[in-house]
């Protein structure tokens, strides 16, 4: 078993560090768009909206590659199983090509 040092630790979580700080300057403007009316405002929050579902599935997916490269596979995997779930009691749920199945659940 490979000695799990702090330097890989946190190597392996910044990879993370970009995308949640662009969903958290997403979330904000969502925020103030929240009581929009205009149809330029509704169109950008819905935009936003949008590209916030796709960088929590990507924040997911990094979690559970960053869990397993550091050993922790079962959290990585209840990751994997908590998406793979979601997806399959909810078939509009964001999918990616990854998952083998062309972007369908």
């Amino acid at each position: 078993m490979d000695i799990v040092t702090d330097a890989r630790i946190v190597a392996a979580l910044r990879r993370l560090y970009p995308l949640v700080a662009e969903r958290d300057d997403l979330a904000q403007t969502v925020s103030h768009l929240r009581e929009a009316t205009s149809a330029r405002e509704l169109e950008e929050r819905d935009r936003h909206g949008s590209r916030m579902a796709e960088l929590d599935e990507r924040i997911l997916r990094a979690t559970a590659a960053a869990l397993d490269e550091i050993g922790l596979y079962d959290g990585a995997r209840a990751i994997e199983w908590a998406m793979e779930s979601a997806t399959a009691h909810n078939p509009c749920a964001p999918t990616t090509v990854a998952n083998g199945n062309n972007g369908r659940p």
